[in-house]
């Protein structure tokens, strides 16, 4: 794998674990996605229609084109999954190493439209349907079952508030002054919420992915442990922030095009990292600092195809 760093470290690295079958440095607090982009590794997948890179985007779990195989798990969102010493971390849809797009950008170097590719005579649209969709997939089944079944959990909060940043934490402070003490969910994994004013009753790591108004039900979920969490609030607080813009600009969805606040939590996340290693120096470590990501090289560009 090349070196090609584009983020100062937060301090020496003292956890290992495998990219593609080769070893990747990390230091404690990173996820995937943050060691991946500190070694210089951008692209992490493809997109299913036109089949561009795509790499880690907005960093908190929200675009989803940082998909890899963890483990033997597919699917997993590289931003939000914490590193650990030796753990397997693959991109998907390649075959021992070889990455059929790699072939398929050599054939249309301006790209590829498979919705409006062969689409006569029909026998051979079909045919490049299959042969297309088998290769924008997204991974392949696990390895093996899960050692544990699905839990289910239910609640019923007098309040519920979704979002664990400055304006949920802050209601949440407000709510239990009064008396009245909200259940909060956050997607983002606790170590990486940081700060001393978390709320009391905080689920971290669990995602809301849909509401049931007939039945007053929110459902939630985490993946580990993994939990179905039923959710039946008598009040439901928004706390999500804001969705920042793509700026529309050319190649603006290739890998190492990052929005404003992906970068702030990539190296918040290093600086939180460097005063844990640093704890007992009386002097604070600076923030580190992105540098302008150089286009990927052809040995970079063995992305996943999804």
């Amino acid at each position: 794998m090349p070196k090609a760093p584009l983020l100062a470290p937060p301090g020496p690295p003292t956890i290992s674990f495998h990219w593609d079958g080769a070893p990747v440095a990390a230091c404690p607090g990173d996820t995937v996605a943050s060691a991946l982009i500190a070694a210089g590794e951008l692209a992490t997948s493809r997109s299913a229609k036109y089949r561009r890179l795509r790499g880690s985007a907005c960093l908190h779990g929200g675009c989803g084109t940082c998909l890899v195989r963890v483990d033997g798990r597919p699917n997993q969102r590289a931003c939000l999954t914490p590193v650990r010493e030796d753990m397997r971390v693959e991109p998907q849809n390649t075959y021992g190493g070889l990455d059929p797009t790699a072939l398929v950008d050599q054939v249309f170097r301006r790209g590829i439209d498979h919705h409006h590719l062969v689409v006569y005579p029909r026998i051979a649209n079909q045919m490049m349907q299959g042969v297309a969709r088998e290769l924008a997939g997204f991974g392949e089944l696990p390895d093996a079952p899960p050692e544990d079944v699905a839990g289910v959990v239910d609640h019923a909060p007098e309040v519920l508030v979704i979002g664990a940043g400055r304006s949920g934490r802050a209601l949440a402070t407000t709510l239990a002054a009064a008396g009245h003490p909200p259940l909060v969910v956050e997607r983002r994994p606790a170590a990486a919420l940081g700060g001393s004013d978390l709320p009391a009753r905080l689920l971290a790591g669990v995602g809301v992915f849909a509401c049931y108004p007939q039945e007053r039900l929110w459902a939630a979920a985490s993946e580990q442990p993994a939990v179905l969490h039923r959710l039946r609030p008598r009040h439901v607080v928004l706390a999500v922030g804001a969705h920042e813009p793509t700026i529309p600009l050319a190649n603006n969805d290739l890998p190492g095009s990052c929005p404003h606040v992906a970068s702030r939590t990539c190296s918040n996340r290093q600086v939180a990292s460097s005063a844990r290693a640093s704890s007992s120096s009386a002097r604070a470590p600076a923030p580190s600092c992105w540098r302008a990501p150089s286009p990927p090289s052809a040995s970079r560009r063995r992305a996943c195809a999804s």
